[in-house]
């Protein structure tokens, strides 16, 4: 049997509520506003009636797709096919939205472990010591402590400071 997931935090509780909530009126938007839209032409439209070439213009491809001006194929009322559509593009903006930012979430937490081509890129490689005649080579970010430049001027002193590197020494 699985152990339990943990209880989700008091900010990933918040962020959850304020994304279903953002979502709801969100939808409630398209559902309600988008009918309300104007029906008049749009600019690319107006201007291509005022140019004379308005009536050159073909249907593309996707024009007798299920979601075609703004509506949904097959209901006859105008407004709650307009209603619709915008609720179905607005499930498929945030699902969409949603998939990026996962995969966006997966390679940061790949990066933070230090696997996969984007946790390594940047870093320098320093050799190691190696029991076999061929020279290892690790990836490292930072050089080891005993490597960096001590602060002679600031390790001195007790009280904290600016070092010249820029951090300050902690108290003690």
């Amino acid at each position: 049997m699985s152990a339990p997931a943990p209880a989700p935090t008091k900010d990933r509780r918040n962020l959850l509520l304020f994304t279903v909530g953002g979502l709801l009126v969100v939808l409630g938007l398209a559902f309600f506003v988008s009918p309300l839209a104007s029906s008049s032409p749009d600019g690319l439209e107006k201007v291509s009636q005022d140019q004379g070439f308005a009536n050159s213009a073909e249907d593309h491809t996707l024009g007798d797709s299920p979601l075609a001006d703004y509506g949904v194929e097959g209901v006859e009322d105008e407004g709650l096919s307009t209603g619709l559509s915008g609720i179905i593009g607005v499930v498929m903006t945030f699902g969409a939205a949603m998939v990026v930012f996962g995969l966006i979430r997966v390679q940061a937490a790949k990066r933070r472990r230090g696997e996969g081509p984007i946790a390594t890129a940047g870093r320098v490689p320093t050799p190691t010591r190696s029991t076999s005649t061929a020279t290892a080579v690790s990836i490292t970010s930072r050089p080891s402590a005993s490597s960096r430049p001590s602060c002679c001027s600031c390790s001195s002193s007790s009280r904290p400071r600016a070092r010249p590197c820029g951090r300050s020494r902690p108290t003690r």
